[in-house]
């Protein structure tokens, strides 16, 4: 047997404690293990006194190999110190036999958490108890499957369970807090939601305070809805989600799942890639919870979740889809026309209940003739969006935007997106940089444009995101007095202030071109490109220095032109020449890198050449006023 096969043995023989491994890893300071011990504790269920082969506890492991460090949060966990070893020693014992400093340090702390609630309970010493509440000693164990509230019941210690009844749900919230990092601005409903306890939610968590609209960041600096937090764990039951979920009409200033983006997916989109299952999410699609309709809402590919899951072919996915838009049709008008008007396709869903004898519900008139209305209108939105696409005059676009149907359809076409487009016309006119149309619409139908951030394209962006990077920014201005922000992001968590920074780049031109095309879009937020920008605007802020300096020498020293800062303006201009030459180079970054330190030089160089021209000049002066004086004594 070789020396690998006898690793390969050894290794499959060593047992896996994951609370051993974890105080010896060597990836995590003791900060990271502390956050780590509180999070396997609180939402694992893993056995703090979980013992090795040799018996130990990892409470154990920390006295002998001196991680004191790590003391105070094991026994705040639970630990048991008189747990006893192969040997039959606890760690206490181990404690005594530390040098004198570390003995101390570990004597003292432990004596805050002995005896332990168990120890206390039985005795009936409340004072005990109460010591180590306010040691924060974590409530939630179990010994032979009871617990300590079970086991105050049964020893009839009443003033123990009023006071650990009433301490309970404060110290499973700091538990569930001290088991993440409060890193990335995560909010108290983050570390709730994380500790999956009904109880606690309900107590901290009431409809008043139930807010959709709280964000925290990603690890790459991206909002984060903090209530999508809950989809991307498996931990979290439907019952604690739903209790977390405020209904939009019966609190409004919640905010309503229909809302709630992130990186450009809807709450539909992030749902369904982190696997939440189809009956929690029928509920949550309902119009109870979300105040828009979901399912014509595109991706960054310009697909709808039906197409995706088409594309993936994902049966049970698109069964699902399907149902949810057939009880759309039957039973909710409103979403039945949002659908209809934001371009998504239901024609096959109308033609099966039709073959089928279904009924509308609440609706006099009949699924034939809706479906010819349906036919109508959007043959109407295909004709105001080719007006628009064809550079229609200001007549012509007033005609189309309004229509009469007897369906409740929506009569204006302003937000209306075309089958296949999820783009308004408000975002092709910016393309197209047609102002005098824009204009008009926003000063005649600003009240039905309404909060203008929440108009967004497949790739979330809104209109005001292209406008921000055209060359020519009176378009951006329009928007901006009409109610524009600044900060709401895209697909890539770009905000329209990226878009304005590198406005002059071709890679945005060619994006902005790309969205009237239908073409696939560049990335123009490469640091290749940003180095290129930062490069090409020194150059040009360079060339102006030197242009006005050059003009201002001039003006004020005509006498003395030649003298020496000619010389350093001509050496200035052959330079600046060169870098431009450069900044075209095939490799950009290595451009750009040249170009920095060149440009470092020669912004050095400058300064250093206006300095030796002012004390030249200086003396030049005198000379001159010497000899015009000896003119003026002989004369």
């Amino acid at each position: 047997m070789n020396n690998q096969e006898k690793e390969v043995v050894f290794l499959s023989d060593q047992s896996y404690y994951p609370l051993h491994d974890l105080i010896r890893s060597t990836a995590l300071d003791d900060r990271q293990k502390c956050i780590e011990l509180y999070r396997l504790s609180s939402f694992e269920s893993v056995d703090i006194n979980e013992q090795d082969s040799e018996q130990r506890t990892i409470l154990h492991v920390i006295i002998i190999e001196k991680r004191l460090q790590l003391l105070q949060c094991i026994l705040q966990n639970g630990a048991d110190i008189l747990k006893r070893d192969c040997k039959g020693l606890t760690a206490y014992d181990y404690a005594k036999n530390l040098s004198s400093y570390d003995r101390s340090i570990a004597l003292q702390t432990m004596a805050l958490y002995f005896p332990s609630y168990w120890m206390a309970i039985a005795n009936h010493d409340i004072g005990a108890i109460r010591k180590l509440v306010n040691a924060w000693c974590r409530l939630d164990q179990l010994i032979e499957n009871k617990t300590l509230l079970t086991y105050a019941k049964e020893k009839e210690f009443h003033t123990c369970l009023d006071l650990l009844t009433k301490i309970k749900p404060t110290l499973d919230m700091a538990f569930a807090i001290m088991g993440h990092d409060a890193a990335n601005g995560a909010t108290l409903r983050y570390y709730i939601m994380q500790a999956n306890n009904l109880e606690l939610i309900k107590i901290v968590l009431n409809d008043k305070c139930n807010n959709l609209n709280e964000l925290m960041w990603d690890d790459d600096g991206n909002e984060l809805p903090v209530y999508f937090t809950m989809f991307s764990s498996s931990r979290l039951s439907d019952e604690v989600i739903l209790r977390l979920t405020p209904k939009w009409k019966e609190a409004p200033y919640s905010g309503d799942l229909s809302s709630l983006r992130y990186r450009g997916l809807s709450f539909l989109w992030f749902a369904i890639q982190n696997n939440v299952n189809f009956n929690l999410l029928k509920i949550l699609l309902s119009s109870d919870y979300c105040q828009n309709e979901l399912l014509s809402n595109r991706n960054k590919n310009n697909k709808t979740i039906r197409d995706w899951a088409i594309d993936e072919q994902n049966g049970e996915l698109l069964a699902f889809i399907d149902g949810i838009i057939k009880d759309y049709v039957i039973n909710n008008r409103t979403f039945r026309n949002s659908l209809i008007y934001n371009g998504y396709q239901i024609n096959y869903i109308l033609e099966e209940l039709l073959q089928s004898n279904e009924k509308f519900t609440n609706e006099s008139y009949s699924f034939q003739e809706y479906i010819d209305a349906v036919r109508i209108y959007t043959n109407q939105i295909s004709q105001l969006h080719r007006c628009v696409d064809n550079n229609c005059s200001l007549d012509l676009l007033k005609q189309c935007l309004f229509v009469e149907n007897s369906f409740d359809l929506p009569n204006n076409l302003i937000l209306s997106r075309e089958i296949g487009n999820y783009q308004t016309i408000i975002h092709k006119l910016v393309l197209q940089q047609n102002y005098p149309l824009l204009e008009y619409l926003f000063e005649h139908y600003s009240h039905i444009i309404g909060k203008f951030d929440m108009i967004r394209d497949h790739c979330n962006r809104t209109p005001y995101h292209y406008a921000c990077g055209l060359l020519f920014n009176d378009i951006q201005k329009l928007l901006s007095q009409f109610g524009a922000s600044d900060f709401v992001t895209d697909k890539d968590g770009k905000s329209p202030l990226d878009f304005e920074v590198r406005r002059t780049s071709p890679e945005v031109q060619q994006l902005l071109l790309s969205q009237l095309e239908n073409s696939p879009e560049p990335n123009p937020w490469t640091d290749d490109v940003w180095y290129r920008l930062q490069t090409e605007t020194r150059i040009n802020n360079l060339r102006k220095l030197s242009y006005y300096s050059l003009c201002d020498w001039n003006q004020n020293h005509s006498e003395l032109i030649g003298f020496k800062f000619m010389p350093a303006c001509k050496w200035l201009t052959t330079t600046l020449r060169e870098l431009s030459i450069s900044s075209s180079h095939s490799d950009e970054s290595e451009c750009s890198i040249c170009c920095s330190s060149s440009l470092s030089e020669i912004e050095y160089a400058l300064i250093e050449n206006e300095e030796d021209t002012d004390s030249d000049l200086n003396r030049q002066e005198r000379r001159l006023k010497r000899k015009r004086s000896q003119w003026c004594s002989l004369s």
